[in-house]
């Protein structure tokens, strides 16, 4: 069984998986919440295995649909208990999202980073990301001007 529930302060998307998972469902999971982070405009994911019992059993197939359907500009955290780590790992290995995915079994350290990730995302299209440089530049160019004044000029 699975519930996906929006939490909107975060601007996340919290998904449990419990009891028996079979593949069909957890790849009928991993739509619905692709849907839901574009629809929405959600950028984190929490998903919680430690209720898992037994399944899914396509580990390669979920993770191929989780790499084809996760947006860009999303990040994923997956809870999970010491016994189901390794497999979450391997998971997470096979879909090829990199750094934009962690297995943790604390939550709170689930939780720092994300918040982490939050403070760290760039825009995502050329435009913003010029816009971006720009202004780090013109950031800079005031400092150094400010410190020019305070100083005087070089000797």
């Amino acid at each position: 069984m699975y519930a996906i529930r929006e939490e909107a302060q975060y601007a996340r998307l919290c998904v449990t998986l419990s009891g028996r998972v079979p593949t069909d469902e957890a790849l009928r999971a991993i739509r619905q919440a692709a849907v839901l982070l574009r629809t929405d405009g959600l950028r984190e994911v929490v998903c919680d295995v430690t209720m898992l019992e037994r399944g899914p059993g396509r580990l390669v197939s979920l993770a191929v649909l989780l790499a084809s359907e996760f947006p860009a500009n999303a990040r994923l955290a997956i809870r999970s208990g010491e016994h189901q780590l390794r497999l979450s790992q391997r998971f997470l290995r096979f879909s090829g999202l990199g750094s934009r995915v962690r297995c943790f079994t604390d939550e709170s350290f689930a939780e720092q980073w994300l918040a982490d990730q939050r403070s760290t995302l760039r825009p995502v299209t050329t435009e913003a990301r010029h816009a971006e440089i720009k202004t780090i530049v013109e950031t800079r160019i005031r400092t150094t001007q400010k410190r020019t004044e305070r100083m005087g000029p070089a000797a």
